[in-house]
């Protein structure tokens, strides 16, 4: 792990943080909105919103949130789903084992970006351990974030995809999620 990241666990306060897997319409959307404005303020990318809606109805949206406030947020969905950019890659990826698909992790820009993350991953690890079939997720990540991803246990597979909006392709990992529960809770001094 980068010194940089291992500083910014280290050094982020905790808050009154509150993490829940979206079930109604109006939890979904504003999740929904919550990721459409971290992306287009931090990244300037906008989505297709009818696809982002189909994929937000087909998985998992987890939300976390500080004082009430969205401050990350992610989507998962089973894989291989015809919803994914990945779709394409299914029979490469198979080797992994992979039975969902992580993606749409966004937080709030903040010196605590990066522990919401974790918070985030860790959390929405232990949850769909305990409330899904699912045990094994692959993702795509910018490959400056490798560091982090690699913080629960994330592998990189030497795989890369094209995403749309995107400059550069984007690696592709892959992990289990009772690694990242694990792993996570520790960082973070929480038992899965």
């Amino acid at each position: 792990m980068s010194a940089a990241v291992a500083e910014v666990f280290d050094a982020a306060p905790a808050g009154e943080l509150t993490f829940t897997c979206a079930s109604s319409d109006l939890e979904i959307a504003r999740a929904a909105a919550f990721r459409r404005r971290v992306f287009m303020d931090r990244r300037g990318v906008s989505f297709d919103e009818a696809l982002e809606a189909r994929r937000d109805r087909e998985g998992h949206v987890l939300l976390l949130r500080d004082a009430g406030a969205p401050v990350a947020t992610a989507r998962v969905l089973p894989h291989p789903s015809p919803l994914s950019p990945l779709t394409t890659l299914a029979p490469a990826l198979a080797v992994h084992g992979a039975d969902s698909e992580v993606g749409r992790i966004a937080a709030v820009a903040s010196p605590q970006a990066v522990r919401f993350s974790l918070v985030l991953l860790t959390l929405g690890s232990i949850w769909l351990l305990r409330n899904t079939g699912m045990s094994r997720y692959v993702a795509y990540c910018h490959p400056r974030l490798l560091d982090f991803y690699r913080v629960v246990g994330a592998k990189d597979t030497g795989l890369s995809v094209a995403v749309p909006g995107r400059d550069e392709p984007h690696r592709i990992i892959c992990g289990a999620y009772a690694d990242a529960a694990r792993l996570g809770g520790q960082r973070l001094g929480i038992a899965p």
